[in-house]
């Protein structure tokens, strides 16, 4: 809690940076050691990357949210506008799209029965039967099948298409929405993602994962049994962790070597300190020395 008052900017994104330490651990369970994960909400689905047991890391000057610079170190995570209440719609140009706009939890997809009226990925699904009405979330809410038939329709009507085309139609375009973002984290980056397991979680992920899961050719799928609550697990299953970072201006040519660990063991005291107050014992902390570093004139860093 005292470091949260001090530094509350670590939090950000902290649900799906947990989810990806819950996936890393369905991964260990597994014997999977490269993981992709696939967290599929109401609004947003969040990718992430698991190589050899470790997950990237983004570079602290690129980290943001909402535009806002956040300048910390954070693990790498995809963002895009696709989930089950992601709207279906016809566009100004006559084009059949979905998303990102997105329902949300209110009024929510048209069979929520809470205002909604546009058709959904959620609606989509269970017009073609994928979702069943009277078993959503354990039995404890039913759905409207009825709304999101008339939902659908609309759309379905505006596209010249039949109710169920157009329902297979909003399922394969957020599919594919969803297996580019996957694509632009992997095969934009050198990584097949053939290699990879997918993990698939969060309330939307496992609806959605062994169509996507095609689309990128990758043969192997893991739904963990509860995943819904995967992020929260990631937060019980994961081992007590602290970052910090200072900048050093210097050159290959005149390395100030003494001045670099001198600000190395600094900073292991600092995290030292934070580290007794939780009560860990010091033989049982782990450091690790990490540079981003640039070679003269180039625009980014690279860890080192």
């Amino acid at each position: 809690p005292l470091m949260v008052n001090e530094k509350p900017v670590l939090t950000v994104l902290s649900g799906p940076a947990a989810g990806i330490l819950g996936a890393k651990w369905i991964g260990d369970l597994a014997d999977s050691n490269n993981l992709i994960t696939f967290d599929v909400g109401g609004t947003s689905a969040d990718i992430g990357i698991i190589t050899g047991g470790r997950y990237e890391m983004a570079n602290a000057r690129e980290t943001e949210i909402a535009g806002y610079p956040l300048m910390v170190p954070q693990i790498d995570i995809h963002t895009i506008g696709a989930g089950g209440g992601s709207v279906a719609y016809k566009d100004a140009g006559g084009a059949f799209k979905v998303g990102p706009r997105s329902a949300g939890a209110v009024p929510g997809p048209a069979c929520y029965s809470r205002g909604g009226t546009e058709p959904t990925l959620t609606d989509a699904n269970v017009v073609l039967g994928r979702l069943v009405p009277d078993n959503f979330l354990g039995g404890e809410m039913s759905l409207d099948a009825e709304a999101s038939m008339v939902a659908v329709s609309n759309l379905a009507k505006e596209l010249d298409l039949s109710v169920e085309e157009c329902a297979e139609g909003i399922i394969t375009i957020a599919n594919a929405n969803m297996a580019n973002a996957v694509s632009s984290r992997t095969v934009q980056k050198g990584i097949d993602p053939r290699e990879y397991a997918l993990v698939a979680f969060g309330g939307g992920g496992s609806m959605q994962a062994a169509e996507v899961a095609g689309m990128l050719k990758i043969g192997k799928v893991l739904v963990p049994p509860y995943p819904g609550l995967l992020s929260a697990m990631g937060l019980l299953v994961s081992d007590l962790k602290y970052d910090t970072s200072r900048t050093e201006f210097q050159t290959n040519v005149d390395t100030d070597v003494s001045k670099i660990n001198k600000d190395f063991q600094n900073m292991e005291d600092e995290l030292m300190g934070q580290l007794t107050k939780d009560g860990v014992k010091k033989e049982d902390a782990i450091f690790s020395r990490v540079g981003d570093l640039r070679y003269v004139g180039q625009g980014y860093e690279l860890g080192v």
